[in-house]
């Protein structure tokens, strides 16, 4: 609340807090306002032959991993995994980001792809790590409050190798779906939080309203509950690219993929 002051007068006025995007299902991607700068650090004129399967490409695009550059021990790691492939349609991912297509093809493009070890990519997956853009240069960047000290003092603001055929779009995907996350126990802490939700399945805008503590919980349980059932419906394969479907939940009740090793 702002108080100003006129003709000796004081008066108050309100400012309505700013509304909340609880969940990285309700984020409208902001195609038209990307972060300045952050085409740096990409590689262009470097050509692939084409490949049957995605984790084929994946590897001869990348070779090694593109956190340490080591080529033992690697696996492809989904930026948006397939398991948001409705919000991917939603927010027209596939034309934006991926080059065109249909959004279930387009969200399996090797653009949507990096190769990186096995336990980075599981760091990535859990949340832990992210790559971010700092200064004309991608780097990976340690979460709170999952990341450990060792974490930080080996992979922090540690620069990753050139990128070739990334979509810069779905790392920034990426490091949004982390960051939501994390908003669970800030959604249950106050007595009442202003969210902005997605009308439905097919509009990217969203209503505005003030929702108790128990209809925030609610909510969080409703997506628990909708990833999980979706996650059982998947049928197991044995591709480690198809494998990222598979889900556990950490302690915010959000689904983390996870690689069985």
């Amino acid at each position: 609340m702002a108080t100003t002051t006129t003709d000796s007068r004081e008066t108050k006025i309100v400012t309505m807090p700013y509304p909340i995007v609880p969940s990285f299902d309700h984020w409208a991607f902001p195609h038209a306002d990307l972060p300045t700068g952050s085409e740096y650090g990409f590689k262009t004129g470097r050509r692939f032959p084409d490949y049957t399967t995605l984790e084929a490409a994946t590897r001869a695009r990348d070779v090694s991993c593109r956190v340490t550059d080591h080529a033992l021990g690697t696996e492809v790691a989904w930026l948006v995994p397939k398991c948001e492939l409705p919000w991917f349609e939603r927010t027209q991912m596939s034309s934006c980001a991926c080059g065109g297509g249909s959004a279930g093809s387009a969200i399996e493009s090797p653009q949507n792809t990096v190769l990186l070890r096995s336990d980075i990519r599981n760091m990535m997956d859990q949340g832990r790590i992210v790559i971010v853009h700092k200064k004309k240069r991608y780097v990976v960047q340690a979460l709170p409050p999952v990341s450990s000290a060792e974490l930080v003092w080996l992979y922090h603001n540690v620069e990753v190798q050139p990128l070739y055929g990334v979509s810069r779009q779905c790392l920034f995907a990426s490091f949004a779906r982390a960051i939501f996350k994390m908003l669970s126990d800030f959604l249950l802490q106050g007595s009442t939080r202003r969210l902005i939700l997605r009308n439905d399945d097919n509009d990217n805008k969203g209503t505005v309203a003030v929702y108790s503590k128990e209809d925030c919980l609610q909510l969080l349980a409703v997506k628990a509950k909708k990833r999980t059932t979706e996650s059982r419906k998947r049928p197991r394969r044995n591709s480690a690219v198809d494998e990222n479907e598979e889900g556990i939940k950490d302690s915010t009740g959000e689904e983390v993929v996870s690689l069985k090793t």
